[in-house]
């Protein structure tokens, strides 16, 4: 979300996972502040025979207080923990924030988007062996591309917001296409492209639903509200979707506001102007529903993989609601 996602900011931050750590850092700064003076008889200079000659003495490099106290947790703690690298993860809105030990953490992020789009492919296609870890590959190489779209739309250096995801189908359609065989590859890109156009149609329909819940629209507007929607759609909007998180809080940003309010009434006019508008995108994870998607041995050419369609998810929910 690009215009007012600073809004509720403050609803998505969850504790960071350092908790502990960080309240024994409070603890030791406040502890240190609280020390009495250094002795002035002990900082007395060295006798001038034993010390060091000018030339020799290097200036000492400023140590922050909370990097003084990080490395004093460090040594106490053994060399094995990384405290400075613990601390600095945090995690807001569900994605790692800063991880040293982590070079792109959106990868990370986008798991089980990624788990979830190579069950759908073993839905689709029933891969010979030799081709699934070449897919496999590619479409994780499309995971990266995807992944550096995301960031750098989340970094303010795509200015527009796009189908993030659009690159990601692209190079597993041409993946398919390369390693397949002629017949497979085409109902497998047909299953992917109807799959994006229901995507887009929910999409489409959750927009239309956040306008008519707070206009209260007629059929006959609904309807041609809608076809406005169609002859006008832009990629980025298939995130409309997303709105479904806000529970009715806005309607999208639509680029030409006239297609929408052409076909309403005075009343319904005014109340249009007074509603919170919003460009909405990708947020780069997705609901699990109580699963834990494992690794698929299918997809290392496996032959006891499980059949096509099956998958090693694990699903927490099991026997719980039962």
């Amino acid at each position: 979300m690009s215009v007012t996602r600073g809004s509720n900011l403050l609803s998505h931050v969850r504790r960071p996972r350092f908790a502990g750590i960080l309240t024994l850092l409070g603890i030791a700064a406040l502890s240190a502040a609280s020390l009495p003076a250094a002795d002035p008889v002990a900082e007395q200079p060295l006798p001038v025979a034993d010390a060091a000659k000018p030339e020799e003495v290097k200036k000492a490099e400023p140590v922050g207080v909370v990097d003084g106290l990080l490395d004093g947790l460090t040594e106490t703690l053994g060399a094995e923990v990384d405290v400075k690298a613990a601390v600095m993860e945090a995690q807001v809105d569900g994605q790692v924030v800063i991880d040293q030990n982590n070079p792109d953490p959106m990868v990370q992020q986008l798991q089980p988007f990624f788990m979830h789009q190579l069950r759908f492919l073993k839905q689709i296609a029933d891969m010979p062996a030799e081709a699934r870890p070449k897919v496999k590959k590619d479409a994780d190489a499309a995971l990266r591309l995807y992944a550096k779209q995301l960031t750098d739309q989340n970094n303010g250096m795509v200015r527009q917001l796009q189908d993030s995801q659009a690159i990601f189908w692209s190079k597993v359609k041409e993946s398919l296409t390369t390693h397949l065989p002629p017949e497979m590859a085409a109902q497998a890109l047909k299953e992917i492209d109807e799959k994006r156009n229901y995507e887009v149609k929910a999409a489409r329909l959750i927009g239309l639903s956040s306008i008519d819940q707070q206009l209260l629209l007629t059929a006959e507007q609904r309807t041609k509200i809608e076809a406005e929607m169609i002859a006008n759609w832009k990629t980025e909007y298939i995130y409309w979707s997303n709105l479904r998180f806000y529970g009715g809080q806005y309607v999208p940003q639509i680029q030409n506001e006239t297609l929408i309010t052409k076909h309403l009434s005075d009343q319904q006019k005014k109340i249009w102007q007074s509603l919170q508008k919003i460009s909405i995108g990708d947020f780069g994870w997705q609901m699990n529903n109580g699963e834990v998607m494992q690794p698929d041995i299918w997809w290392d050419g496996e032959a006891n993989g499980g059949e096509p369609g099956n998958d090693s998810s694990v699903n927490l929910l099991d026997g719980v609601l039962e």
